[in-house]
């Protein structure tokens, strides 16, 4: 394979987890919880440790996006949740305070030079729930960021553009960490396992292969001509030799998970 289609490959951590959750009714649900690792700190080619930030969480973020394509998903209808600035409670173990839910979208203009339709790739990162007017019923949406895709992957809006409050929130989270080094983690919004294996078998059929080979790999997307983005290769990880693997983090994870 020549060095322009290497250049094209890009590798995702990707954890699944299968478990069963009970609703108020006493129904219990088959739940599937995919992760996709987090943002952390690390040392460059000086020798220098980098801290996380919020381009690095965007830059993710791009990356889901991707791997969601070469699922054969259309991203726009998979939010994904984000979790941070994890704290130590009472019993010693650490939990997120912050939770953020991203969701892609896609705006559409008339280029003014050509007239023609455009459309532009979109995501919106949005703080806190949807509530319901009670006085006129109408639905108020969550504060939210959103950031646009240019040719380097997607930046934020301008301020003038979005909220201010979420804006520092989200900085904030992208910058601290927990005791391992870790920033932001993220997890597919959808985990219902029905759901998955009806309407999004290619998914379904990846993530049994990772659960098979012990729930933790490394998912390799290559970029083919005329198709876009598939998945290349799968890797999977022996989770003993994996120095971040955590109970608590996982409990955290499947508590936040969002029912879709």
């Amino acid at each position: 394979m020549n060095q322009e289609n290497e250049a094209k490959k890009l590798k995702i951590f990707t954890t699944v987890n299968d478990f069963q959750k009970e609703d108020a009714n006493g129904i219990v649900a088959d739940k599937r919880l995919i992760g996709f690792g987090s943002t952390s700190s690390y040392i460059n080619d000086k020798g220098e440790e980098q801290k996380p930030n919020a381009l690095q969480v965007l830059q993710h973020l791009d990356r889901i996006e991707k791997f969601l394509k070469a699922s054969d998903i259309d991203p726009r209808k998979m939010p994904i949740v984000l979790t941070g600035d994890r704290v130590v409670d009472d019993n010693g173990k650490e939990k997120s305070e912050t939770t953020m839910v991203a969701k892609y979208f896609t705006n559409k203009y008339i280029d003014p030079e050509t007239a023609q339709t455009k459309f532009i790739n979109k995501l919106m990162i949005s703080y806190g729930k949807n509530t319901v007017n009670p006085e006129t019923g109408e639905m108020e949406y969550a504060p939210s960021i959103t950031a646009t895709r240019g040719k380097n992957g997607y930046v934020l809006d301008s301020d003038k553009y979005i909220n201010q409050q979420v804006k520092e929130k989200f900085i904030d989270m992208s910058k601290n960490v927990d005791s391992y080094g870790n920033s932001v983690k993220f997890t597919l919004g959808m985990n219902d396992k029905i759901k998955m294996h009806n309407e999004y078998p290619q998914l379904a059929n990846l993530t049994n292969y990772i659960v098979e080979q012990g729930g933790v790999a490394m998912t390799e997307i290559s970029f083919a001509q005329g198709r876009g983005a598939v998945i290349s290769n799968v890797n999977p990880i022996k989770k003993e030799n994996l120095q971040k693997i955590h109970t608590e983090n996982l409990e955290q994870q499947i508590n936040k998970g969002l029912d879709i």
